[in-house]
């Protein structure tokens, strides 16, 4: 669907908002603000954008809302004659006015243009996932990474539990991160790594065959350089073996340059750094990625139980927690097994998902836990037992609180429990849980503060006007 917006009308509640930087009685001395050429209302890609034109280079601002909904406000920098600006966000099959002006170099504001569009619904394959939300998210956003049999991609859910926001890919989604721009990089099993904007559109891909047998897996994360890290599989002949080992690239997406940074075989030897389920297939698993407090990175190895920190130069492995040759002594009844989503927090202690996967009897099951120098300081387990032998995640939120996600239907692959998120406060309440039951098994579930940049400026109820 295609609207396209030529004439302004008035809107006292989103224009108010506008008034405020109008106010100051130096605006007669700016210069004149610009018009807008034009505005196209899109929603045919999915995911509802402006497509804007200015009669002259300027910021964009845009202010957008519908009836009982917080109104929502981004500014887009100038960089082309026509900016696609996504409007996220939107709650399926609603009407949202919105409201758009310039901004000139000097700050002075041009007229202000208005429409509307309404939120795409939600797809069959979305809605088959019955997503089912209880209690109060303090997240804006939490993105799912799903894998069912019509669906593969990266789901973001509001804390009504509805779809906002989705991507597909072809192969599994198997972890994502937000560059410095806004965009998010998806690794997608089969394709490789993408980055996408907030609109849908690819800009920069790298290749899953970049290299011979290096195959992109499990995890991506952003670095403080505009770079993307990602861990790959690293096969070698070891010892007359053919072992497939794991190493960590670096890729820049401006340049498609791509440089391999560590190597599990540097410091691991694969006779004595094993698990249960280690294979020359695979040896060490690894599946998480994350950047340390001081420029190191640290890595989780599933086959082996073990959480690494990487020196910034690569050069040493700054401790081992867990599994074979740890360097931190671990509680004996705090023991991880087969971990998902290793990260440090601000406070220096470790987060995991411990899924617990070998462990027999009541101590079979999965649950978050945080850890200071090897002893554990909190968990969290749900009232009822469940237990996910793979997958799963855990995030700690700015507030404090943690978002925990448990990712396999009862019965798959011996699992325990529904495929449930939970946000958990710091002293064990609940205060936020979504339910699913599309697929088998999904991945990851991650907190998102945005995700076009859009910020919430009023919570109060919002009455459109008659046209």
């Amino acid at each position: 669907m295609h609207v396209t917006v030529n004439v302004p009308r008035r809107a006292a509640a989103l224009a108010a908002l506008f008034a405020l930087a109008a106010c100051s009685a130096d605006l007669v001395q700016l210069e004149p603000g610009i018009a807008l050429r034009g505005i196209v209302a899109d929603t045919v890609g999915g995911h509802a954008v402006l497509i804007v034109t200015p009669e002259a280079p300027a910021d964009i601002e845009v202010y957008y809302t519908s009836p009982g909904e917080p109104t929502y406000n981004l500014r887009v920098p100038a960089r082309d004659d026509s900016l696609v600006i996504p409007l996220a966000r939107l709650r399926p099959g609603r009407t949202y006015e919105y409201e758009v002006r310039t901004i000139n170099t000097t700050g002075n504001p041009g007229p202000i243009s208005r429409g509307f569009v309404t939120a795409p619904a939600t797809p069959p394959e979305l809605a088959a996932l019955n997503l089912v939300a209880q209690g109060s998210s303090s997240s804006p956003v939490v993105m799912l990474e799903v894998l069912t049999t019509t669906y593969a991609g990266f789901v973001a859910v509001n804390g009504f539990g509805e779809p906002v926001w989705s991507w597909r890919v072809q192969g599994n989604p198997q972890g994502f991160t937000v560059r410095a721009n806004g965009n998010f990089v998806f690794l997608d099993g089969a394709n490789g790594l993408y980055e996408v904007t907030p609109g849908g559109a690819i800009v920069h891909q790298l290749s899953a065959h970049f290299d011979a047998n290096h195959l992109p897996h499990h995890d991506v994360v952003a670095t403080p350089a505009n770079t993307i890290l990602f861990i790959a599989q690293d096969p070698r002949i070891n010892d007359g073996v053919y072992t497939v080992g794991d190493a960590i690239y670096e890729w820049s997406p401006e340049t498609g340059g791509v440089t391999k940074r560590w190597s599990a075989f540097d410091f691991y030897d694969p006779a004595v750094d094993v698990g249960g389920r280690s294979s020359t297939g695979d040896w060490l698993h690894a599946n998480s990625l994350a950047l340390g407090d001081h420029g190191n990175v640290i890595l989780s190895l599933n086959w082996i139980s073990q959480v690494i920190s990487i020196s910034p130069d690569w050069h040493t492995i700054e401790w081992r927690m867990g599994g074979p040759h740890s360097t931190i002594a671990l509680d004996s009844a705090a023991a991880f097994q087969g971990q998902h989503t290793a990260q440090v927090l601000t406070n220096g202690h470790l987060l995991v998902f411990d899924n617990g996967r070998d462990r027999e009897g009541k101590a079979r099951n999965s649950s978050a836990k945080e850890f200071a120098n090897g002893h554990l300081v909190w968990t969290f387990t749900p009232s009822v037992t469940q237990y996910d032998p793979y997958v799963g995640s855990a995030r700690r939120l700015v507030n404090g609180n943690t978002l925990v996600f448990f990712g396999m239907r009862d019965g798959f692959a011996g699992a325990v429990g529904p495929m449930a998120a939970y946000e958990v406060r710091p002293n064990g309440e609940v205060a936020w849980q979504l339910k699913y039951d599309g697929g088998n098994i999904n991945y990851r579930a991650t907190p998102l503060e945005t995700i076009a940049g859009e910020r919430s400026v009023s919570d109060g109820r919002f009455a459109l006007p008659s046209p």
